[in-house]
């Protein structure tokens, strides 16, 4: 049968234009049935940011230039949707050609640099379409494939797990925001796929192909956020502490806390999805409601927004310490994994530093910092890119906000020194009480006095015995029984539900076998009477001393983190709400908004640190999941994100750790 050939024009826009159609007036339905079997075609102009874009009030800082692959378009997947949204017709797009386009004059920071004629077949019968979705690159085209039946607006419950597509180029498809819909009519209501108009379908290949063709302006944006971590020149100060100084050494940095999965289409709604059942859209005024005081999320003149509700959005259990992973993983110590019902990913040390094979475990490249306090610190890669990720009203309210914010994780290790006096690099030491302890033996060059972590708990004891007569038990007396005991973690039993941030270590029976007449008593619960320790009462013993002797931190081979909460927009532009900050800048996390926190996707996020005065937070078990703790404030950060020519976030400066 012949078909009769309708041709559409596509501009394509990678998320640095002003909407082309913001003062167009509504268009007809453009959902009639075809009457017979045709071909449509579509004229593509892809178009990516030539220069720093803009929003209404044309602030060129507000963006940033796309570079390399993050501009490249390889592969095009368009898929069209009635006025009802229900699928016309899904084509991957491998019979085009570009040419060379004109930029457009209108908007000097979109170039459209190519053009293609592309056809979609419609059967007799078929509702002609009247919006599109614009898939670029994708990660999965089976994914995409499979979707082919998908009513537009399910889109959003469809996830990704990646980024970037096999060729390294990165995926991209339509910018979502709230505006006109020029098909319907209708004001501030949700635009995911752009709409079409019956003077931008033609019914020959040469029409199409005129310079005065209609084309249908796309916008387009990557999945990927972007973000860039720099340690300022002379930021690091040393630290003093018990007579000694202590300098941080900075060896890698990633993103923790980060997403496995991000929706395929940005997503607004107030609930998570829910399998086989279509959720309503929330009105231009509810999600305002979600976002408080934040106005300025939406920017319709710019076709695109600056927020959206990753899987992770809808979380309410965010891990307090380690344990709580470590507790649930099927194998391992569940770093780098999602574990359970929580939605985030957490690294260890040495899966940040690329050691024991932990590349590739979702962290990439380890970005090792080279830090000269004559120069600003450069990673080895400059940048790193991750899946959106945003929070809820939820994870502000859970019992550990701090692990619900996506954060740069700094790692690296402490030197000592005592007077002029070095420490051997990768001594590892504890801090008790305000005072440094050391491992297995006294390093030289330690101060005078010095003492092992073993030897201060011994000698601290109140809990155990060495005789009936109640003679306590201490380093002067413990040479028999020395070898049955351990400086470390709590163990499940000894804790019990009760959070203990790994790094937290005690005094701690770790015989496997207690023989019996083991000079070793303690007094029962009740009991006037000193009885001697079996190993039946092991985990009791432990637990009093774990009470008794509260905690040392430990730093293994001197290892410590600083954790930066990444900050969103909103918390530089709502001004409306109560401002998560005191007085001295410090985030109150019981204060924190939707919108102060996250990644969002084709923003880029620029932190500076311009101080480290304050002490790190230190490593036990270098292959534990790191969760940034509740009540470790001693630290300050300079803040800047940006966004969507990648949307620049307002740079995260000053920091102070």
């Amino acid at each position: 049968m012949k078909q009769t050939k309708l041709l559409f024009g596509f501009a394509i826009f990678l998320a640095a234009g002003i909407s082309a159609c913001s003062d167009d007036t509504p268009a007809p339905d453009t959902g009639e049935i075809a009457q017979k079997d045709e071909m449509l075609y579509m004229r593509v102009a892809i178009s990516q940011p030539s220069e720093a874009s803009s929003r209404v009030e044309n602030t060129s800082t507000n963006f940033e230039d796309g570079v390399g692959n993050e501009n490249e378009v390889k592969t095009l997947y368009f898929k069209f949707y009635d006025t009802n949204g229900d699928p016309v017709s899904t084509k991957p797009v491998t019979d085009y050609t570009f040419v060379t386009a004109t930029p457009d004059q209108k908007y000097p920071s979109v170039g459209k640099v190519k053009e293609a004629i592309v056809s979609l077949g419609l059967n007799k019968g078929d509702t002609y379409p009247a919006y599109v979705m614009c898939f670029i690159n994708p990660v999965n085209f089976n994914e995409v494939n499979e979707e082919s039946n998908t009513k537009m607006g399910d889109l959003r419950d469809k996830t990704r797990n990646d980024y970037k597509a096999t060729d390294g180029s990165f995926a991209m498809n339509n910018s979502v925001y709230y505006g006109t819909d020029v098909v319907t009519g209708a004001e501030n209501v949700k635009i995911s796929g752009t709409p079409i108009r019956p003077n931008q379908i033609y019914t020959s290949e040469e029409d199409a192909k005129k310079s005065t063709a209609a084309a249908i302006d796309i916008y387009v944006e990557r999945y990927a956020a972007k973000v860039k971590f720099t340690i300022a020149q002379n930021a690091i100060q040393s630290y003093t502490l018990d007579g000694y100084t202590l300098t941080f050494n900075p060896e890698a940095w990633t993103i923790n806390a980060d997403a496995a999965e991000m929706y395929a289409v940005k997503r607004f709604a107030t609930s998570a999805p829910v399998d086989g059942v279509t959720q309503p859209i929330p009105t231009y005024s509810e999600v305002n409601t979600m976002l408080g005081g934040w106005d300025k999320w939406n920017d319709s003149p710019l076709s695109r927004s600056y927020w959206s509700c990753s899987p992770s959005y809808y979380a309410t259990a965010f891990p307090q310490v380690s344990d709580n992973i470590a507790d649930k993983a099927t194998s391992g110590t569940g770093a780098g994994s999602t574990v359970g019902d929580y939605k985030l990913r957490y690294y260890s040390y040495n899966q940040v530093l690329g050691n024991n094979d932990y590349n590739g475990a979702g962290i990439g490249e380890t970005h090792f910092i080279d830090y000269t306090p004559e120069g600003e610190t450069e990673a080895t890669t400059p940048h790193k890119y991750t899946l959106e990720n945003t929070m809820g009203k939820s994870a502000f309210e859970s019992v550990n906000p701090k692990a619900a914010a996506p954060s740069v994780l700094v790692v690296g290790n402490y030197t000592l020194k005592n007077g002029e006096n070095a420490i051997q690099a990768g001594t590892k030491f504890y801090i008790y009480q305000d005072k440094i302890y050391f491992d297995a033996s006294v390093p030289e060059n330690a101060a005078a006095g010095a003492q092992t972590m073993l030897t201060k708990f011994l000698d601290a004891n109140q809990i155990l015995a060495i005789d009936e007569k109640g003679t306590l038990l201490s380093s002067k007396n413990a040479s028999s029984v020395t070898s049955y005991f351990t400086v470390k973690h709590p163990d499940l039993a000894v804790r019990g539900d009760i959070a203990v941030p790994h790094r937290y270590v005690t005094l701690q029976l770790n015989a496997t076998n207690i023989p019996e007449n083991t000079p070793l008593y303690y007094k029962p619960t009740g009991s006037d009477k000193w009885i001697q320790v079996t190993n039946g009462v092991k985990n009791q013993i432990n637990t009093l001393l774990w009470q008794q002797l509260s905690n040392a931190r430990a730093f293994t081979q001197g290892k410590a983190y600083f954790s930066i909460p990444i900050a969103h927009i909103g918390l530089t532009e709502n001004t409306t709400d109560e401002s998560p900050k005191d007085e001295n800048g410090n985030i109150v996390w019981s204060k924190v908004r939707v919108g102060d926190f996250g990644l969002v996707r084709n923003h880029v996020y620029t932190l500076t640190v311009s101080q480290i005065k304050g002490l790190g937070t230190g490593i036990e078990n270098l292959d534990y999941p790191i969760v940034p703790p509740m009540e470790m404030d001693d630290y300050y950060i300079k803040y800047r994100i940006n966004i969507l020519n990648w949307r620049i976030v307002p740079e995260q400066k000053n920091i102070i750790l």
